[in-house]
């Protein structure tokens, strides 16, 4: 199972070149930290150093929300990206 996110804007403005990531069954993390599967370039640090994780369960895609700033925000720490499965 895959899942392939693809970045087109950056605060409203189309980015300057295709960015996007291909997550398989391990899932992985997001955000502006050289160490994650999806690196996003902001050199404005509006994204955490890791943002979000991916995870793929027995029901399908599940986002979750690292950031301090999700809690401020009132998103959920986790919530179904794609699912369920099937």
């Amino acid at each position: 199972m895959h899942l392939t996110l693809a970045v087109e804007t950056y605060q409203g403005i189309p980015t300057d070149a295709p960015l996007s990531c291909r997550f398989g069954a391990a899932g992985g993390t997001i955000g502006r930290g050289s160490d994650n599967t999806l690196v996003l370039p902001d050199a404005a640090k509006t994204v955490s150093r890791v943002h979000a994780r991916i995870d793929w369960t027995e029901d399908g895609w599940r986002l979750g929300c690292l950031a301090h700033t999700c809690d401020a925000a009132n998103v959920p720490a986790m919530s179904d990206l794609v699912g369920p499965a099937g």
